[in-house]
């Protein structure tokens, strides 16, 4: 296990301590930025580390982090994200769902979470 993650490439690879993260974050900006794809790497390597990630999702966007990509990802694209050694991956994912229709109701009490972890 890492104690840093890695969030973006520009010139050069741009890493964070694991213990310099704080508890909430943001992360904005135009349609179109990497907003999204940024949030999901994040919360990957977050959970690679056994750190637990909340996200709130309203568009669905977030979705497809429980299953492992089994699309073939062209390998140009790749290379310039620098993700040489990708594989895919499923991650442990509760969705949560205010009208308790395709998960869990929002609306639960504190003493049903399973908090072991």
């Amino acid at each position: 296990m890492s104690d840093v993650i890695a969030f973006g490439y520009g010139s050069s690879r741009a890493e964070m301590q694991l213990k310099r993260l704080n508890r909430h974050g943001i992360i904005a900006g135009a349609t179109g930025t990497g907003k999204t794809v940024t949030l999901k790497v994040l919360a990957e390597q977050l959970s690679d580390a056994g750190i637990p990630v909340f996200l709130s999702d309203i568009k669905g966007d977030l979705n497809s982090l429980f299953a492992a990509n089994t699309k073939e990802i062209d390998p140009s694209r790749l290379e310039k994200t620098h993700y040489l050694d990708y594989s895919p991956v499923g991650y442990p994912v509760e969705l949560w769902d205010v009208l308790g229709e395709n998960g869990t109701p929002i609306r639960m009490l504190f003493q049903s979470w399973d908090l072991s972890y």
